[in-house]
């Protein structure tokens, strides 16, 4: 491992969270990553998949909330924040990368994977490509596996959204829409996410590349279906945060973001309801809070520590 401490990573009152960083070269990229081990050799190993264009700094309320529980990994996927792609992404590569950086970093046991918005995809997809590396799956807000109408009208409309930010990145300014992402942040935190994401082409490219992947993902899921499959806690978000600026109120009013919302919990209980090892609540926050804030992250926290202790009897 190529450690370097993390001076971005809020500390636990009373008590020090040392985060290391490092690079490692898989098949068709170079994946920057982060590990907290302060939970000891025992501790199960939790792995985040970041959400559409992210980048790992932004899980650090979460991964603070679970250090003593969990070991954490977090990383931006090939291409994306700042890892570096080798070759054109594809969605058997999406699993074969994660599980090159797993072996990388001797991790032989099975993980639980955690995934926000389009890496709760990410993670249903792992759980079907390679099962036997899967020990459980945590769907915060995941975009979600069947098309939706409400849903899909939304997410017509971020490939725009995404090139607005390339073009926005090469001309040296922050976007409109996804710049202010993250407010809640740590100041370092989210300049950091900021400067290798949306004000980075390559990333920008790279996440619409990722996104182009969503009906072969969702094919491959539904392809692949059957009776086994691991436990999962599947999190939907209950409020919606409005946007800002003029242009994100034109680009998604109050009712449609209203509607957007009560579609994808719909969505998430369905799906949920089709496996009895599987569960499903909602949370009072937004899509993006349920990770960027101290909140969201404590709650989610306890949901997923309740879930551990009640699926994989996870010592208290």
């Amino acid at each position: 491992m190529n450690g370097l401490s993390n001076p971005g990573m809020p500390q636990q009152p009373g008590r020090e969270l040392a985060a290391m960083e490092g690079q490692a070269e898989v098949p068709g990229g170079l994946l920057r990553y982060r590990v907290m081990d302060a939970a000891g050799p025992s501790a199960p190993w939790a792995v985040f998949e970041n959400g559409w264009g992210g980048s790992f700094p932004y899980w650090v309320f979460l991964e603070r909330a679970l250090a003593l529980r969990l070991r954490t990994l977090c990383f931006d996927r090939a291409g994306t924040g700042e890892s570096r792609a080798t070759a054109p992404q594809t969605v058997p590569q999406l699993t074969a990368q994660f599980l090159a950086l797993l072996g990388q970093l001797g991790i032989a046991q099975p993980v639980i994977v955690v995934g926000h918005s389009y890496g709760g995809l990410v993670a249903a997809l792992h759980a079907v490509q390679a099962p036997e590396a899967i020990r459980a799956i945590v769907q915060i807000d995941p975009t979600p596996e069947s098309r939706d109408p409400a849903i899909e009208s939304r997410l017509r409309i971020v490939p725009h959204l995404g090139r607005l930010a390339r073009l926005c990145a090469a001309l040296g300014i922050p976007d409109p829409f996804f710049a202010p992402a993250g407010r809640d942040l740590p100041p370092q935190v989210r300049e950091r996410i900021l400067r290798s994401t949306v004000r980075s082409a390559a990333s920008m490219r790279a996440a619409l590349d990722e996104l182009a992947l969503l009906p072969l993902i969702r094919h491959t899921l539904q392809r692949t279906a059957g009776p086994e499959c691991r436990p999962r806690l599947v999190i939907s978000a209950g409020r919606v945060r409005l946007g800002r600026s003029w242009l994100q109120r034109r680009l998604v009013p109050a009712k449609q973001a209203l509607d957007s919302m009560r579609q994808a919990q719909a969505g998430h209980r369905h799906e949920a309801a089709t496996h009895p090892a599987w569960r499903w609540e909602v949370l009072p926050h937004d899509h993006s809070s349920l990770v960027t804030t101290s909140a969201g992250a404590a709650d989610v926290a306890r949901s997923v520590l309740r879930f551990l202790e009640q699926e994989l009897h996870l010592a208290r």
